[in-house]
């Protein structure tokens, strides 16, 4: 990790509801990025197995077996390589949007994870981001 990506994130108060963003430069094309984010055999290498369909309204659909946590969501907003959004929520849930925001920068990436919830500790791809991400699991290019 570079100087930039020692800060954890920030967590914010925001009219009831907790904001958490986390920024990180990752050594690595915006690309290869886009893919541990979007494509299952990627994902499931630093986050959990599941599947993502790469359309606005596509279903998102991660199983965290080891808490028995179950994402069931729709994306909100696909824009690729640079935006997806969906709901770190499943169906009858609060919907709590984590947004993944990638941009190229020289030398790599910057990859913004933003999530909004009404409970702190529901940060779960914040944490899962912090503990293990992409730059983790593809090594060096």
């Amino acid at each position: 990790m570079t100087q930039d990506n020692e800060k954890l994130g920030t967590i914010n108060s925001v009219n009831g509801r907790y904001e958490a963003r986390l920024e990180r430069f990752l050594a690595h094309d915006q690309l290869v990025v886009w893919a541990m984010l979007t494509e299952p055999e990627r994902i499931m290498e630093w986050l959990a197995p599941g599947e993502i369909e790469l359309r606005k309204g596509g279903a998102a659909k991660l199983n965290f077996t080891d808490s028995g946590t179950v994402i069931d969501s729709t994306v909100s907003e696909f824009e690729p390589p640079s935006l997806l959004e969906y709901s770190w929520s499943s169906p009858g849930e609060p919907t709590r949007p984590v947004r993944w925001e990638t941009a190229p920068v020289t030398g790599g990436d910057k990859t913004d994870v933003d999530t909004s919830d009404t409970r702190r500790r529901r940060h779960r791809p914040f944490m899962c981001w912090v503990g293990s991400s992409p730059d983790d699991v593809v090594g060096s290019d």
